[in-house]
């Protein structure tokens, strides 16, 4: 295997922040990498980790595969004095085995040692903080979905967070560390920890006290040496070569994307998701613009989708309701602007959600 071309995790692991992502293209070996970094670390320092996915179904169909996760670190050797296993929900590690005679039989005897834990996000909180203080990372694989059928896990965001300080007991001895391929600039985490870098590069952001570091590692050495494979040739120029090899997010484009002009005129607001989206008409232009911009004198109350964003100054809007279709109808006419990706991204999936799936693109 040519290492050159594939993620070396080395500067994410070596940041300062207790919480880091890694958010690459398809295919350049971030799970593989990180695996392998962490069963260093165990050789080395005894540091432990959980191996994270947010739904039981998707370990289940990992674990169908031989050796389950660690089926790339075995299948290539990596580590050549020692034995890789996938028992149950742990991952464990051996010496060669001895052979001692049993009854007549041949006999292989393994000095099992666990360094690894797998589990589920969605049923994490069911089991009861491990008092193993040897748990150094905790490694949430795929942290961004692919697809929306099941979705992300209600207060998500706070679960992981939950999950953070049972194994840590706020020692600051757990670090969170999250992977993914560049699938969408939408998801709860980019939108809690205020992620707004797309590009290659590391970068770093204010918490609290704390930081959160996010990388998208340069995998043009990787797309270079698969420039001549069948698929690559096969899906170049293609939407899916930009997101798979080129490392670019799905929904990070210039599709409607527009500054509100100085001649538009306020219109209405509309609440979801505990995020406020102004609607902005401009006669002359014949087009509506979508912003975050409320104008301080609104005596308007503000439309609510979700009862969960109801609130006394709010009035609630029926599917059938005239804001609404002015939204749909402008979508479907590409008369609408936002100002930034990511709220195109979002009011198309809240209309998605009350029924109007005509607002998706995908």
């Amino acid at each position: 295997m040519n290492e050159s071309i594939y993620y070396d995790p080395s500067s994410i692991l070596g940041s300062p922040s207790p919480v880091n992502m890694t958010v690459g293209a398809r295919g350049i070996g971030k799970t593989y990498g990180f695996l392998k970094a962490f069963t260093k670390a165990y050789l080395k320092t005894g540091a432990k980790f959980i191996y994270l996915r947010r739904y039981q179904t998707e370990i289940d169909n990992l674990m169908k595969v031989e050796n389950g996760i660690i089926g790339g670190l075995v299948g290539n050797n990596e580590f050549p004095n020692k034995v890789l296993r996938v028992y149950g929900d742990w991952i464990q590690i051996s010496d060669p085995p001895t052979y001692v005679e049993v009854k007549g039989r041949r006999v292989a005897k393994y000095s099992w040692e666990t360094y690894g834990y797998i589990m589920a996000l969605s049923t994490a909180q069911n089991r009861k903080g491990s008092e193993d203080k040897d748990i150094k990372y905790i490694f949430f694989d795929e942290f961004i979905r692919e697809q929306k059928v099941p979705g992300y896990l209600p207060g998500e965001v706070n679960m992981l967070m939950n999950l953070w300080e049972t194994y840590d007991r706020r020692e600051s001895r757990v670090r969170i560390v999250m992977a993914s391929n560049s699938v969408s600039i939408v998801n709860p985490y980019f939108e809690a920890w205020g992620i707004k870098d797309y590009l290659p590069g590391l970068y770093r952001y204010k918490r609290g006290r704390s930081s959160v570091t996010l990388e998208i590692p340069d995998s043009s050495n990787y797309k270079a040496a698969k420039r001549d494979s069948t698929i690559s040739a096969f899906t170049e120029g293609t939407a899916y070569a930009a997101y798979a090899g080129d490392n670019e997010f799905k929904d990070n484009t210039d599709y409607l994307i527009g500054k509100k002009t100085s001649r538009s005129h306020y219109m209405w607001a509309i609440k979801a998701m505990g995020k406020t989206y102004a609607i902005w008409m401009d006669v002359e232009g014949g087009c509506y613009y979508c912003c975050s911009k409320v104008p301080k004198d609104n005596a308007h109350p503000i439309a609510v989708i979700l009862r969960e964003d109801a609130s006394p100054n709010t009035i609630m809007l029926e599917r059938s309701d005239f804001h609404l279709k002015v939204l749909v109808k402008s979508l479907s006419r590409g008369n609408i602007f936002f100002e930034s990706a990511t709220m195109r991204e979002e009011v198309m999936n809240i209309l998605a959600l009350v029924g109007y799936g005509c607002a998706s693109r995908r």
